[in-house]
């Protein structure tokens, strides 16, 4: 599966004028014409020849890939220089297989890869004008990549996006939290004791009994897509305690049974209300929470999270309950 990405970039050129102009600047006033193996820069009734940085961005513009945000008119050392501020979408892999880890240091950069944990390859780039595009052409190499740096590499976001490739400040593996595939409905049947006590547990949506005194029900969304990055909470279901006949002590247990985020996002905990009172959490490293009650309850799911990037997460909640 692919993500959409919006990049940015510059395009500057320096105007070639023998005599001092200082052009009012509009969006709609510029126009870029090819002539004689250059580039001439256009406003209303005036023409003068430029030189950009980067021809390959130029061509793209030229061709409709990329769309002007702003323009600026700047003076450097004397010189005129236009400067534009280009705005493109691009589709990036947000299910990747390798991860490319880069550390910065006074001379050069190294490039660490990781399938899953384990360190599959390494290389060191010297820094200079071409760093981005190395590390790039280094990247295609393997499977479906991702590059994690904390370090601001110039250009490195835009060439990597252009190739597919996502570049995040911080990644972690998926965590091997799946269980094998059940069918939608399955009921596992476990003996607890030496009474023959019975419960039944199952993914998403499901009815548990106990003895026919205690039913509990689990509905939760289990496909969660983020659309505002940030630190926040989201709903994302319920689950429903019922006890039948006399009052009954019970013990509910709730597990997270699967957990699957993409690259740029990260859950911090789910979180099991009563009303407006916290029950409790669970987290990747304490995945189970245990509640004690003697009578039917209603709890709300939220999970907490972190994402940078607006992202999809999958996640399964198992339930289970036992008389005490």
């Amino acid at each position: 599966m692919s993500l959409k990405k919006v990049v940015y970039t510059t395009l500057t050129g320096k105007l070639i004028i023998r005599r001092r102009y200082k052009p009012k600047v509009e969006l709609d006033d510029i126009i870029i014409i090819r002539k004689n193996n250059g580039y001439r820069l256009k406003f209303k009734n005036k023409s003068f020849r430029v030189v950009f940085d980067d021809e390959s961005i130029l061509e793209d513009l030229l061709n409709g890939l990329w769309i002007i945000e702003r323009v600026e008119l700047l003076k450097s050392r004397r010189r005129l220089q236009i400067r534009f501020t280009l705005k493109r979408e691009v589709k990036v892999e947000d299910k990747p297989k390798t991860a490319l880890k880069l550390n910065k240091g006074i001379k050069d950069v190294e490039a660490i890869v990781f399938k899953g944990n384990k360190i599959i390859d390494k290389r060191k780039f010297r820094i200079r004008k071409n760093l981005a595009y190395d590390i790039v052409e280094y990247a295609k190499k393997f499977k479906k990549p991702v590059i994690v740096s904390e370090h601001k590499i110039p250009k490195l976001d835009v060439i990597a996006a252009l190739n597919g490739i996502n570049v995040v400040s911080f990644y972690s593996p998926q965590r091997n939290l799946r269980l094998k595939p059940l069918i939608i409905g399955l009921i596992l049947i476990i003996a607890l004791t030496a009474v023959a006590m019975v419960y039944y547990s199952s993914f998403g949506i499901a009815t548990i009994t106990v003895e026919k005194k205690v039913d509990v029900t689990v509905n939760i969304k289990g496909n969660v897509v983020v659309y505002a990055p940030g630190m926040c909470t989201k709903k994302i279901g319920f689950i429903n305690t019922t006890v039948y006949g006399d009052p009954a002590d019970y013990r509910l247990i709730i597990q997270l049974a699967h957990l699957e985020t993409h690259c740029g996002c990260e859950v911090i905990a789910v979180q099991i209300y009563e009303g407006t009172d916290l029950k409790g959490i669970i987290t990747p490293l304490t995945p189970a929470l245990i509640i004690e009650e003697d009578e039917s309850k209603n709890y709300t799911v939220e999970i907490f999270y972190l994402a940078i990037t607006p992202c999809r997460i999958k996640i399964a909640l198992q339930a289970s309950v036992e008389l005490i």
